[in-house]
């Protein structure tokens, strides 16, 4: 959906990466990842990414829930060096998990609730 208002999601998660390195989810503008049956972002046995400025679970504006059916960030399943920053993450049934044998990963500056104000 354009506008980000309406739930438009993926039948499993928004993104997910899977034996995969160095890569940058959002950036500069993030993304809107919202609406998904499942995990909004899902890191396995993926190191050295960096998941940055999204606005994951709620609608464009951050403060109304359009929730992932799962967590909004999962780092999971050996992966390492990876970087959670500066993410509004609400509406979803974990703000962000981090699951056994998943080491020295940074999560930082994130706002974890429904919305930023």
């Amino acid at each position: 959906d354009p506008t980000g208002l309406i739930d438009l999601g993926n039948v499993f998660n928004g993104i997910h990466l899977i034996a995969a390195s160095s890569n940058m989810i959002g950036g500069a503008t993030g993304n809107l990842v919202a609406g998904n049956n499942s995990t909004g972002v899902r890191l396995e046995q993926s190191s050295d990414n960096s998941i940055r400025n999204n606005v994951i679970g709620t609608n464009v504006t951050g403060i109304a829930a359009l929730e992932n059916g799962g967590s909004g960030i999962v780092i999971a399943s050996s992966s390492h060096r990876n970087t959670a920053q500066s993410n509004t993450i609400g509406g979803n049934s974990n703000g962000i998990v981090v699951t056994t044998n998943a080491n020295d990963n940074v999560i930082v500056g994130n706002t974890i609730g429904l919305g930023v104000d």
